[in-house]
């Protein structure tokens, strides 16, 4: 059913006045259908003057449908809480369509709360996917090809001249559709929801003009029965919700036919749009028609968010994916998202299709987890960097790779990974080594901070080579990735390079990030260090070899190897080894504990002290820390002052 309360079949011209259009139901045009069923005729307009349509439902066109060589005007007009669940929620326009609007309001359509939210256009779709140019052609052609073949069916069972049913007609072929137009001046568009693209306005094919006018507090939800958006500590989500206030981009469908989407912006406010995915104001998608384009000149995009829960939204003010735009003489300040705060761009620069940015002033109260004013995927554009003319980041118009990124107003992806800080220069074999951290850089140098849930592990190293499984993956935390329990095996005074091949996270990001792929690996090369004292090397031919403490009874202080314990010494051997490889008994002393520093038995064993049966002296102490109280110097033998010799001993 189409037009319920009014359906325009003819090329008639039309003028309805002061009138009042409200809760009609239909499938095509809930309050009214136009359409021309006589293409062989310029169609006139059916032009509404000061009226107001209101509450009016529809599955295409909530409370207008212009479609199939239609043509209409709406001036002084009053669109309001109408709704539609597959496009237009206040107006579609499809092929063949032609709309001009001035100084109409759009307000709260597809916000409607007997049914669901449009899945493109809350106020305006131009262009809807019934109505490609692939599948293209008016209901009138149609039914006129399917008559035809009813009237050669008919002639030949009247004739009935012969056995053989005669050859049917060739199959019908529609001719090309023309493309969906909408000119929109001095117009307003407020609170008006979708679920996939264009709480405000989508174009999905086709072109529009939108001159003068203001698109606020428009919203994508992401949900078919969602009027609001996620909260920010919602679950990722991977459903598509784009273009909060606007949405332009072609759409493809069966046998590989792609409808172009342009759109031309002139002094156009974007204000408190919201989209859950990207583009909180405004989305483009050059990537499906390389004939899809925007054009802007002038305005003001404040107050946009993509504000998705989980991972978050990409590009607050703007989300640009695929080249086909030229964007100049825009202001942006308060917009937010995730990833670009105020613009976010996918396409690669200077190539054979404009991406143009020129004499934009980016406020700093634009803000991002990454890129304040702007976001660029680098992986789109390997060769040339991200490029605005004349443009201001945030008061520091300066050059953005000098600055780093304008001192992180601009930001890419993940693109390398380099050491944090100081490295290990060398290792113990089969101990832990010491803690190392390595960072995921942009495309400036500037620590990827969103890269949170990112991944760097350890490996290589060669034959021989191996490395603790519960130690060798570091998990990066804000961007960086702290290596802290990696243990590496291998040969004793040897040289080894690693690889440390670290991927950023691969959930909760935006569709329009790029697919997760693996950072250059990034090489550190460390020495495997001889033993430590109390330690000695495997036997040669020990496939994984790992220092091994002494033995009781012997000690190493050198790390080569154990020898057998002097007299007069405690080898304890194992762990305690490592610290204090060699102990004295009591009556026994040497002058330190360096290497191969020999003990002497002293003339008085009372005098020099040492491990014995119900002592607590540990046997570390040498010198005249060994000496017993009153004597002091070699053996322990001279008297210190104010004592003197008897008895062999010191009093």
């Amino acid at each position: 059913m189409s037009g319920g309360a009014l359906s325009v079949a003819s090329a008639d011209a039309v003028t309805i006045s002061d009138s009042l259009f409200a809760a009609n139901v239909a499938t095509k045009g809930g309050a009214v259908r136009v359409r021309n069923d006589n293409p062989g005729a310029a169609a006139g307009a059916v032009s509404f003057v000061n009226s107001s349509f209101e509450g009016n439902v529809a599955q295409y066109g909530g409370a207008l449908l212009v479609d199939a060589g239609g043509a209409a005007t709406a001036a002084d007009c009053f669109f309001t809480r109408n709704a539609a669940r597959a496009a237009g929620g206040g107006v579609a326009v499809g092929d063949g369509g032609a709309v001009v609007l001035a100084r109409t309001s759009f307000s709260a359509n597809g916000n409607f709360s007997c049914d669901d939210a449009p899945a493109a256009g809350g106020g305006l779709a131009v262009g809807m996917d019934e109505f490609k140019p692939y599948v293209g052609c008016t209901v009138k052609r149609w039914r006129e090809g399917e008559r035809e073949r009813e009237r050669e069916e008919r002639v030949w069972r009247r004739a009935r001249a012969g056995p053989a049913r005669p050859p049917s007609l060739p199959p019908f072929q529609p001719p090309p559709a023309t493309p969906a137009t909408a000119t929109v001046t001095n117009c307003t568009f407020t609170a008006n929801v979708a679920h996939e693209t264009g709480g405000g306005v989508a174009v999905r094919a086709g072109a529009l003009a939108l001159v003068g006018s203001t698109l606020s507090a428009n919203a994508v939800t992401g949900s078919p029965s969602s009027r609001a958006l996620p909260s920010p500590d919602a679950p990722p989500s991977t459903a598509t919700a784009r273009g909060g206030g606007l949405y332009v981009g072609g759409s493809c469908g069966g046998g590989g036919a792609c409808a172009a989407a342009t759109a031309v912006l002139d002094r156009v406010a974007l204000d408190g749009n919201a989209a859950a995915e990207a583009g909180g104001g405004l989305f483009f998608e050059g990537l499906s028609s390389s004939l899809s384009s925007i054009t802007v000149i002038g305005g003001s995009w404040t107050g946009n968010a993509a504000p998705r829960g989980g991972g978050g939204g990409a590009g607050g003010g703007a989300a640009l994916e695929g080249a086909g735009f030229s964007i100049s003489n825009v202001s942006l300040a308060a917009n937010a998202a995730r990833y670009g705060g105020a613009m976010f761009v996918s396409a690669p620069w200077g190539g054979t299709r404009v991406a143009a940015l020129a004499n934009l002033t980016f406020a700093a109260t634009n803000a991002a987890a990454r890129g304040g004013d702007a976001f660029w995927v680098a992986a789109a554009s390997p060769s040339t960097p991200f490029i605005c003319t004349a443009c201001t980041f945030a008061a520091l118009n300066v050059d953005l790779a000098a600055a780093g990124g304008g001192g992180g107003r601009v930001a890419t992806e993940a693109r390398s990974a380099a050491l944090a800080g100081a490295a290990p220069s060398s290792v113990q074999s089969g101990s832990p080594a010491p803690a190392f951290s390595v960072a995921l850089l942009d495309h400036y140098g500037a620590v990827s901070t969103t890269d949170t849930d990112g991944q760097c592990v350890a490996g290589g190293g060669g034959a021989g080579v191996l490395l603790a499984e519960s130690g060798r993956a570091a998990r990066a935390d804000a961007g960086v990735a702290l290596f802290d329990r990696l243990v590496v095996t291998g040969g004793v005074n040897s040289s080894i390079t690693l690889d440390l091949a670290c991927a950023p996270p691969g959930a909760g990001r935006p569709a329009v990030l790029p697919p997760v792929a693996p950072l250059p690996p990034l090489a550190l090369a460390v020495a495997v260090a001889a033993c430590p004292r109390g330690r000695q090397p495997p036997p040669a031919g020990t496939l994984y070899p790992v220092c091994i403490p002494c033995p009781f009874g012997s000690y190493s202080y050198d790390g080569v190897s154990c020898a057998p314990c002097r007299e007069g010494g405690l080898c304890p051997g194992g762990a305690a080894g490592e610290t204090t490889p060699l102990k004295s008994y009591a009556g026994y002393w040497r002058s330190s504990n360096a290497i191969d520093v020999p003990l002497y038995r002293c003339p008085a064993s009372s005098a020099c002290r040492g491990v014995a049966a119900g002592s607590a002296e540990s046997g570390d102490a040498a010198g005249d820390a060994a000496c017993a109280a009153g004597t002091k110097g070699p053996l322990c033998a001279v008297c210190a002052d104010g004592f003197y010799k008897f008895g062999g001993g010191c009093k």
